[in-house]
């Protein structure tokens, strides 16, 4: 069965893969392959340069290095400026454009199937597509609520649905899911009803499976009638009709924008490329705006970045394994608890994340939902940060903090003067006795005291960091900050670096 027909690279790509390739030089510093693989967060604020600085002279020097990559565009005209950066190096003929035209498509739970989940482990696709609610924050839906009832029921929905499903058609996709449920018997009067069994997609789907198994001798289908029929005919239509609509309705909630437009296109037809395509040096740009295209945009994207962790996590490692990028500016608003994951096995994978936001504040706000730590973990996992100009007090003092303390000391030294005079006399009928006298003293006190003071202070970040532009002759400060390292500059692991727009 031919699942997807991946797009071939035209031309061969030269790569770097030494782990010790010199990336990016910055000074006296040195970035090497082996330290992207570690990821990279860079954050600053509006107009502070971060992208067209630090973002765009990591993005261009893995590019140059002839890495594979996946670019999320979360701003309109955003893919278009990926492109472009992709053209100067001489790329051009790698890029794969994901994007409202459809050319480039990705049945993603066939390639799911295909690849991470087999028959027998049909879990994977449920966790998939249930990941997809919790990146799009969806699993506080009106009918649910927070109740975790709601959400696990409509991931065993999922699960009875689908091996059906491959069962029935040796394949799987969304739209197929929701027509599935949609027409499932919500009474035993509605499944004995000849018109129902005529007409509804849930009948055909079962009548076919079961033609499998008894007539076809397939044991997937009969396995799969045997583990999932009696929920469909028994436990499904005892359910009460409030508690059956909330389910729908969560499971609804999840997949609707990806069932019709460009969404179920892109997400639903035939595959023509797939994330292991990367490998062989392919771009991959996820041309797919969150303000033109709203929830689906994000899903779209996570589920293909989603995937393409799966599968270089998947790619056997060797010495000459063509590293990969992944690129997310504007992260924040893409963000996802997956990616605390990736980032600790990237290295493995020599993958090498760049994320980019605005501030610390956000980025938190944006994990808040999922776990109040999420955000500091991911901080945590990427080991270099850059920090650009920025007035956001909280990302000032975390900065600041990463930096760390020195002993500074404070030297005082007082001067002390003073004169005395005096006289005195004494007189009596026959003699009389005069006296008098004067004196001076002169003292001096030194002393030096020690004290704890932040390296780089929090006033740092908005007073001393250009931020680009002819003002600045398009230059960009940051303060690097880098895990285990110990720069010449300051002897310690954070050191300032210049960036030039041009």
């Amino acid at each position: 069965m031919r699942i997807f027909g991946p797009r071939p690279i035209k031309h061969a790509t030269p790569y770097w893969a030494h782990p010790d390739t010199p990336m990016l030089q910055l000074g006296s510093v040195t970035l090497r392959a082996r330290h992207l693989y570690e990821g990279t967060f860079i954050t600053g604020g509006v107009g502070s340069g971060k992208t067209s600085s630090s973002g765009k002279a990591l993005l261009r020097a893995t590019i140059r290095a002839g890495w594979g990559a996946v670019m999320a565009a979360v701003k309109e005209n955003e893919g278009e400026r990926l492109a472009e950066e992709v053209g100067r190096e001489g790329r051009d003929a790698t890029v794969i454009t994901v994007d409202e035209t459809c050319l480039h498509r990705i049945n993603t739970l066939n390639y799911e199937l295909a690849t991470n989940a087999p028959r027998g482990f049909e879990h994977n696709l449920v966790s998939l597509i249930m990941q997809m609610a919790e990146d799009d924050g969806i699993a506080n839906n009106p009918s649910g609520g927070e109740n975790p009832f709601f959400q696990k029921s409509a991931a065993e929905l999922l699960f009875h649905s689908i091996a059906i499903i491959i069962a029935a058609y040796e394949q799987i996709d969304l739209v197929s899911i929701h027509r599935f449920i949609a027409t499932a018997p919500t009474t035993r009067a509605e499944a004995a009803d000849p018109r129902w069994q005529k007409e509804s997609f849930f009948s055909q789907t079962m009548l076919l499976a079961a033609h499998k198994a008894r007539h076809e001798g397939d044991a997937y289908a009969q396995k799969a009638l045997e583990e999932h029929g009696d929920y469909w005919f028994d436990v499904y239509p005892k359910l009460g009709d409030r508690t059956r609509t909330s389910v729908n309705a969560t499971l609804t909630s999840v997949i609707h924008p990806l069932l019709a437009g460009v969404p179920r296109t892109l997400l639903n037809g035939q595959t023509n490329f797939v994330p292991e395509l990367c490998r062989e040096g392919a771009i991959i740009i996820l041309d797919i705006p969150l303000h033109k295209f709203g929830r689906a945009a994000l899903m779209i994207q996570r589920m293909i970045i989603s995937q393409f962790y799966t599968a270089m996590q998947r790619t056997p490692i060797t010495k000459t394994t063509r590293p990969c990028t992944l690129y997310m500016d504007e992260y924040q608003a893409l963000a996802s608890p997956t990616d605390i994951e990736a980032l600790a096995t990237a290295r493995a994978a020599r993958v090498a994340p760049i994320f980019i936001t605005q501030d610390i504040p956000t980025l938190r706000s944006a994990f808040a939902s999922v776990d109040e730590h999420a955000a500091d973990a991911l901080l945590a996992k990427a080991q270099n940060k850059f920090f650009h100009a920025t007035t956001d007090v909280e990302s000032a003092r975390y900065a600041s903090a990463l930096c760390g303390k020195v002993e500074r000391h404070n030297h005082s030294r007082s001067l002390s003067r003073s004169k005395n005079t005096g006289s005195s006399s004494n007189q009596g009928e026959e003699e009389g006795a005069f006296g008098g006298g004067h004196g001076r003293s002169l003292g001096e006190t030194e002393s030096i005291s020690t004290y704890q003071d932040d390296a780089v202070p929090p006033e740092t970040f908005a007073n001393e960091l250009r931020t680009g532009g002819p003002k600045n002759n398009y230059r960009c400060d940051a303060i690097l900050v880098r895990n285990g390292a110990r720069f010449k500059s300051t002897g310690r692991y954070y050191a300032k670096v210049e960036f030039s727009q041009k």
